[in-house]
């Protein structure tokens, strides 16, 4: 038996936990109580949703803004000065953390982290890193949208109601007051899923289901997606257009405005990116153990080609506390010692 293991611990961040709460430190703690002589790293983990945005690294800004509802709360992102690049979490401000209803999911929008993009294009922001996993929204970018001043506008030149259920009144959108710098900056999207913008893999119907929206309002969103897609003369078939309730949509649309062309938008897996900012196979390749919480196949396929035994841990409570966390801690480290001791 090893009794002095190095574990190298990532946790994945909880939607509905407490920012204060560090799951990977936490489990550690737990571990340490069972074997203390291990030697811990701990780093976090995320698959394109919330959390996402710290593992990069930065100086934390927060500041007021809307949740999918329109109602004020304080949101943060991640800004590093020396890249002049911004960390975004759609769950920031438009995610998991705000109550929502399968009726909502018509309405809510994403200006809530509109509002961080354009505070992001204050500092100097050249490139956003936006990460599309958690959100509650289905409208198609145009929250962004309207936070950065493109205004959608149905028939009779009226802006369009807000929220994924109106974006089949959309027939044009006013450009006179958006903000051109904002608009034109670099936009690398983190998928957490390749979700497509109708279908069987269509994020309406994936949300909808989840939530348990009507078939009714998961037909009318599909649909609206559809029809934005066409104002904005974007193939809709194109992979990942799902992501974040469609907002690859609008930045796409915008870089094509500004810039002609396409190339000023990357759809990526969240997984690898992440991975690789974290600098995971090389701390796989000096860790006798891997306790993770997330099974996503770029994750176990980095643990299988290192010399790490990997535990996955149970999931825990929607709610987990630290004390949940640190107990699970000592039954890894527990299950550890029983496997070393066969």
């Amino acid at each position: 038996m090893t009794n002095s293991p190095s574990v190298l611990i990532s946790i994945d961040r909880p939607p509905h936990i407490s920012e204060d709460l560090q799951p990977s430190e936490l489990v550690g703690a737990g571990f340490l109580e069972v074997l203390p002589q291990a030697a811990i790293t701990t780093t976090p983990l995320a698959n394109g949703g919330k959390g996402t945005a710290e593992i990069f690294g930065g100086a934390k800004i927060t500041l007021p803004t809307t949740d999918i509802a329109g109602r004020l709360i304080e949101a943060s992102y991640i800004w590093a000065a020396d890249t002049a690049t911004a960390y975004i979490d759609l769950a920031a401000a438009s995610g998991v953390s705000a109550k929502t209803t399968a009726s909502s999911l018509l309405l809510n929008d994403s200006y809530g982290t509109g509002v961080l993009i354009a505070d992001a294009e204050t500092r100097g922001a050249q490139t956003i890193v936006l990460s599309l996993g958690d959100g509650l929204t289905i409208d198609g970018g145009t929250g962004i949208l309207v936070a950065l001043g493109a205004q959608p506008l149905d028939p009779r030149g009226y802006a369009v109601p807000k929220g994924g259920g109106y974006l089949g009144v959309i027939e044009s959108i006013d450009t006179a007051q958006l903000n051109i710098k904002a608009g034109a900056m670099n936009w690398i999207l983190l998928a957490d899923a390749p979700f497509s913008l109708s279908g069987e893999t269509g994020v309406a119907k994936i949300m909808g289901d989840k939530l348990g929206a009507a078939p009714a309002d998961i037909e009318i969103l599909e649909n609206s997606l559809s029809h934005w897609a066409k104002i904005l003369e974007i193939d809709s078939t194109k992979p990942g257009l799902g992501a974040g309730g469609g907002i690859p949509l609008a930045l796409t649309w915008l870089s094509r405005l500004l810039y002609g062309n396409e190339d000023h938008v990357q759809i990526l897996p969240a997984a690898p990116v992440i991975a690789q900012s974290l600098g995971l196979a090389e701390l796989l390749a000096a860790t006798d153990l891997f306790i993770t919480t997330k099974a996503n196949s770029t994750v176990l396929e980095l643990a299988a080609a290192s010399p790490a035994l990997t535990l996955l841990a149970a999931p825990l409570s929607e709610h987990p506390t630290a004390a949940e966390f640190k107990n699970l801690g000592r039954q890894l480290a527990q299950k550890y010692s029983a496997q070393q001791a066969i």
